[in-house]
């Protein structure tokens, strides 16, 4: 009775173990570490995002891209039609306000 109890127990402790099945290679992803913010002469926003390529046979080690939208989750829409993998956007540590967002009194 003590090997079936022991046996059950590892069962489901292997059974609580979280999974990998929904993993995202590294090479696939695209990770926004920085997001510019700015306006242009029309006053429009202008967005801009910076991530690194981690791909080995990539010639230029960063992807920088910009948009106009009205606002972020717009510009996060129109990123990732643009970008090569999976967009992430959690892992954003730096928030790049432009002189001439910050001129304007809206």
């Amino acid at each position: 009775m003590r090997k079936v109890l022991n046996i059950g127990l590892a069962l489901l402790l292997l059974l609580s173990l979280p999974g990998c099945m929904d993993r995202i290679d590294l090479e696939d992803a695209t990770l926004t570490l920085m997001i510019g913010l700015d306006m242009n002469e029309k006053n429009e926003l202008l967005f801009y995002a910076s991530s690194p390529v981690f791909s080995r046979e990539a010639q230029v080690k960063s992807e920088e891209n910009g948009v106009k939208a009205h606002s972020l989750r717009e510009s996060r829409q129109r990123f990732d039609e643009m970008v090569s993998g999976v967009t992430l956007s959690g892992k954003v540590q730096l928030f790049v306000v432009g002189r001439r967002l910050l001129q304007t009194t809206d």
